[in-house]
């Protein structure tokens, strides 16, 4: 009898444990965790997810229900080209910081969170060709004073 109330007990305690861990592993699934730093000209800095293969690239920040608002995702590409983004799956407005050879050479701010799954998607991109872009949550380029002509370098 006393064999099977300690049986019962692991296995409660194992099925508990997978679900704290199966949490844990969906929290950070949904969120995004910095990985390098990108610093402006003036010396402030920020931390960046960086997004720099095709599958990276394609999911992006898709699907993410929280992101601090100092914390943003870093898109590169080996070359200079028109790419375009949309807010497929996205649960957050986004400001769009696009980036030629470090440069910000256009800004796309306050981008909507599609209101519906089935709704069609716009497609964002630079008015000329950039190589990174940089996605943080809508309000961050206002908030930070970022402008034309700034210039990052990434850590």
């Amino acid at each position: 009898m006393k064999s099977k109330q300690i049986n019962i007990k692991i296995w409660r305690f194992l099925v508990w444990g997978g679900v704290v861990v199966g949490s844990l592993l969906l929290i950070v699934r949904w969120t995004v965790i910095p990985e390098r730093r990108v610093c402006f000209q003036d010396s402030s800095c920020v931390w960046v997810r960086l997004a720099d293969t095709p599958g990276e690239i394609r999911l992006g920040l898709s699907g993410k229900r929280w992101m601090h608002g100092e914390v943003g995702m870093l898109f590169t590409f080996d070359q200079l080209g028109q790419y375009g983004f949309w807010m497929k799956d996205m649960r957050m407005d986004l400001d769009f910081v696009w980036l030629r050879e470090g440069e910000i050479v256009d800004l796309t701010e306050n981008v909507p969170a599609p209101k519906e799954t089935f709704e069609e998607l716009t497609v964002y991109q630079a008015t000329v060709p950039i190589d990174s872009v940089l996605e943080f949550r809508a309000g961050w380029v206002e908030r930070n004073g970022i402008e034309l002509g700034d210039r990052l370098l990434l850590k």
